[in-house]
């Protein structure tokens, strides 16, 4: 993209809502070839764009989230300067799955995206006798 703005002797790029939207590594390519990006600086976008970085930095911020693996995990941008420590990112993260035996609960994991692909994937762990009810119940 930042080739083609070159080329056409763009002033400007403003990426849209897309895959190139969501990409850290686009502003600084365009600040190279003289070109001003029209939205976040990349260290934002990398630490915004990342859905479980972002959401440690939204709790952080006293931003109220829905239940997850990284409940209670945050850590603030100015004190990490955009890029979260590792040790605080993985207690966000799934590293095994756990279900509850015995009640008829299941144990189902939303997947997200790291960075800005958009793809999730639910992944369920003994998945038996899911109760609408309980589901919105939760």
């Amino acid at each position: 993209m930042a080739q083609v703005a070159a080329r056409a002797g763009c002033d400007a790029v403003w990426p849209g809502w897309g895959h190139a939207s969501e990409n850290p590594e686009l502003p600084a390519t365009l600040q190279e070839h003289g070109i001003r990006f029209l939205g976040p600086g990349s260290v934002a976008m990398a630490a915004l764009g990342d859905k479980i970085g972002s959401t440690i930095l939204a709790q952080a911020a006293g931003v109220p989230t829905l239940a997850w693996s990284g409940t209670g995990v945050s850590v603030g941008f100015t004190e990490c300067g955009g890029t979260i420590p590792d040790e605080v990112y993985q207690k966000a993260c799934i590293h095994r799955c756990v279900t509850k035996q015995g009640d008829g609960a299941a144990c189902i994991h939303r997947c997200v995206a790291k960075e800005g692909d958009g793809a999730a994937c639910i992944h369920g762990c003994n998945v038996f006798a899911w109760k609408v009810g309980k589901l919105y119940a939760q």
